[in-house]
């Protein structure tokens, strides 16, 4: 092999490899943005994220000393942060909408906290809208894991 052919394929690797580089750390550097907005929110409110899950555009954690649940969710022209006291909420449910009967197109996903006052209206964590995310990805199993976590933490109370 001569040396013209290795310096064409160490090019060639090269301009292969750059691209996946670049963008795992662009999408690298956006996750480290959104959790830092979602701690910087939870130390606002004196807690401190003990589990934390961040998708593309979105990150949910929960102080569990505190039972303090957080969501922040990055939209085209606003963020979105919420929180949740846990000492307050009866229940914990999904709330999944379907698109039209016919279809099983999702057309929401949504986390809803019901309050042991009747008269407060729920809170809603909006994972997953059709009108903003053109395709579902990991929210379905992110919303039923957060669920199902946060159920059983309103169970051991």
């Amino acid at each position: 092999m001569d040396k013209g052919s290795i310096y064409i394929g160490a090019i060639l690797i090269a301009l292969c490899i750059i691209p996946l580089i670049y963008f795992w750390w662009s999408r690298k550097k956006k996750e480290n943005l959104i959790k830092e907005r979602i701690s910087q929110y939870a130390k606002e409110h004196n807690c401190e994220l003990t589990k934390i899950d961040i998708t593309a555009n979105m990150a949910i954690g929960i102080d569990e000393s505190k039972k303090h649940v957080f969501f922040y969710k990055k939209e085209k022209d606003k963020e979105i942060n919420q929180f949740v006291d846990l000492s307050t909420v009866l229940s914990c449910i999904v709330d999944k909408s379907i698109y039209s009967a016919a279809s099983s197109i999702v057309d929401s996903l949504e986390l809803k906290f019901y309050y042991k006052v009747k008269t407060t209206n729920p809170t809603i964590f909006k994972f997953f809208n059709r009108d903003s995310n053109s395709q579902l990805s990991d929210e379905l199993l992110l919303i039923n894991e957060w669920q199902a976590y946060i159920s059983q933490m309103l169970k051991r109370k």
